[in-house]
């Protein structure tokens, strides 16, 4: 009996040493700014019969702690099927550009999505893209070769 367990503890310690690896954590050292919703999706779908609906969006700074301010730029660009005014309304209080206070990580973009008939035979697309940020060593978009969350993709249907 002893020789059976004795056995068994050999075997379980065993696959325990085998299974068992350190994993290198991922240690980003670059500094990023991406955008986002509140889900971490890069693009969203919104219904044309929305009537007053706000939509945030986050841009997020991801840099070792700061003492700086920083500010970020981004451009609204509408498909040729939405209208400002119409389709959407930007809220003027999130409007371009974004100031990152020090201690500061995360900003909104708020758009007001209104209710108004889509021409399918037309482009229904908005895209919130980054382009410039005032701290040179900030990257736009997360760090890989497709800097995903550069930009953000609406599709109003």
């Amino acid at each position: 009996m002893k020789k059976i367990l004795f056995l068994l503890a050999v075997s379980i310690s065993a696959a325990f040493m085998v299974s068992c690896s350190e994993n290198d954590p991922v240690v980003f050292d670059d500094a990023f700014v991406y955008i986002a919703d509140e889900s971490g999706a890069s693009s969203s779908v919104m219904d044309w019969e929305s009537q007053n609906y706000l939509s945030t969006y986050y841009v997020y700074l991801v840099i070792p702690a700061q003492n700086t301010d920083i500010t970020v730029n981004y451009d609204l660009i509408a498909g040729d099927g939405l209208k400002e005014g119409v389709d959407y309304k930007l809220i003027s209080s999130t409007s371009s550009p974004l100031a990152f206070l020090a201690g500061i990580y995360k900003m909104p973009i708020r758009i007001e999505w209104l209710k108004h008939g889509l021409d399918p035979s037309k482009d229904n697309t908005m895209q919130i893209v980054l382009t410039s940020c005032s701290n040179t060593s900030v990257r736009l978009g997360k760090p890989g070769p497709d800097s995903i969350g550069k930009i953000y993709t609406i599709i109003k249907k």
